[in-house]
């Protein structure tokens, strides 16, 4: 099964110089919480943050294998 990398977002991210807690201008804590651990988030809250970054889904998430 796939799993959801936010390695894009991160980069993102970087490449614009923000820091994460920036990103609670669109989402809550507890969601930016689960996005640094790698855990799965809803589409509203992807969506939440392609709006407020402007950036398509493929910049926030990609699917990828689990690491063994």
């Amino acid at each position: 099964m796939l799993v959801p990398s936010y390695k894009p977002l991160w980069d993102l991210l970087d490449a614009r110089g923000m820091p994460h807690k920036d990103l609670l201008r669109f989402i809550s804590p507890a969601a930016l919480k689960k996005l640094q651990h790698a855990e799965a988030v809803s589409m509203t809250i992807i969506g939440k943050l392609c709006e407020g970054l402007d950036v398509p889904i493929n910049r926030i998430v990609e699917m990828v294998k689990p690491v063994e």
